[in-house]
């Protein structure tokens, strides 16, 4: 049987490394001065999936400046969602968030990023 990836966005290896100063949710509920360092592990039109030492809350949102390439036009402000969440081995977290009003705008900085990474994988 042939595996089918579902998601509706394709995932894309990244080397990012972003800190998570605060955390909020949309009924004003602010967690101040969090400082907590992450490793982006893949990218995609929907989202981030990611590694951190923290314990980041379910369903709380922060700001995020990502830049997928060496290229500054290739960083964009967004807010992330944290959706998911798994133990990843005895001291780190692995976690899922999704976009929060990506703007379609923006697809451009996809596009090239994928057009890189078929480059480089010879595609």
């Amino acid at each position: 049987m042939e595996y089918r990836e579902k998601r509706k966005a394709e995932r894309l290896p990244v080397d990012l490394i972003l800190g998570v100063s605060e955390l909020f949710k949309q009924d004003n509920e602010v967690i101040k001065n969090v400082n907590a360092p992450i490793e982006v592990l893949d990218i995609s039109r929907r989202g981030i999936g990611f590694h951190s030492e923290s314990d980041l809350p379910l369903d709380f949102y922060f700001n995020a400046r990502i830049q997928v390439t060496d290229d500054l036009h290739s960083a964009f402000y967004c807010v992330v969602k944290i959706v998911r969440k798994s133990k990843a081995d005895e001291k780190t977290f692995s976690y899922g968030c999704e976009f929060v009003g990506f703007p379609p705008v923006l697809n451009y900085i996809f596009d090239d990023f994928e057009a890189k990474i078929a480059e480089k994988m010879g595609k």
